[in-house]
This record gives C-alpha cells, structure tokens and sequence, in this order.
C-alpha cells in the first residue's frame, strides 16, 4: 500500500518551496530597482509562517483572517480526523513562525479583527491594525447627492476583489 502524504504537511512544504523563490525574486527587486516596501498579502492565515523578512525594507502582511471555526449547525459533518489534524498543527504554530520568522518580523500585520490578532504567532514585534476588509465606509462611498429618491432607479456597484 503507499504511503499516504498528509495535505496540510503537503500545502505547508509547498508554500515554504513557493516562498524561498519569492524571497529570492523580491530581493533582488528591491535592491535593483529601490523598491523601499514590500506587502504580502497571501495567505491570509495568521498562523503560517512566512519568509518575507530580512529584505532591506519594511514589510507589510496582510489582510489576515485566522482562527475561524465550524459553524455549529454543521459540526455532525465535521471530519474529526482533520480537528486532529488542526490541533496538532497549532501546536506547532510558534516553532515554525520562529523558524521562518516573516510575521514575526514584520514591521505591520493588518488584521481582519480581534480573533486574528489573538491567533498571531509568539512574538510578533511589529505594529498590529484592524481593518474591516469586506467592508464598506458609507462616509465614503455616498453622499445626499448620489442617493436616489426614485424607488425603481438603476442601481450601481463597485466591487475590487482577488479570486482564484
């Protein structure tokens, strides 16, 4: 029978693979072309570690969102191999963030809110913020002007957004 390759041990080798080549590719940019900042927007998970440090310049991360848990109306489908699975790679969270010490070393990790601040690895140096990333500042986006009175009038959206 084969041997079976755990996915998160899997997803977590590719990642730190993906990311030597990164750090390779963004060190060189900076230092060509005076680039004097570097944001790191993926992944979005607080807990995995990152390689972006020791670049020359300050790096930014983010925005996270960590730490989400099974809604309680589903738990009956909730695989208890992969709750083992989590748990065990929590424990583990801190020693790998001290080995490849991105998010340690960050000079600011932005948060989706106060649960992903509470799941950032030991240690972290850098300044936190919170920010509501899906959301909208209706200061912003709309004034008496662009409010429509008509009920049945056309209504406009913007959306900015990543996908796959």
């Amino acid at each position: 029978m084969p041997a079976r390759v755990n996915l998160p041990t899997l997803g977590l080798l590719s990642h730190l693979y993906t990311q030597t080549i990164q750090r390779r590719i963004v060190r060189n940019l900076v230092s060509k072309h005076e680039i004097e900042i570097v944001h790191e927007p993926t992944p979005v998970s607080a807990k995995f570690p990152s390689l972006m440090f020791g670049l020359g310049v300050p790096v930014v991360m983010g925005p996270l969102n960590a730490d989400v848990k099974f809604p309680t109306a589903f738990r009956s489908r909730q695989n208890p191999t992969i709750d083992i699975l989590i748990a065990i790679g929590h424990q583990c969270v801190d020693f790998f963030n001290h080995l490849f010490p991105g998010k340690i070393k960050a000079e600011t990790l932005l948060v989706a809110n106060d649960r992903t601040s509470q799941a950032l690895p030991a240690g972290v140096g850098g300044k936190v913020i919170q920010l509501v990333e899906n959301g909208v500042d209706f200061s912003v986006w709309r004034s008496e002007s662009t409010v429509s009175k008509e009920p049945n009038r056309q209504v406009h959206f913007v959306f900015l957004g990543g996908g796959w």
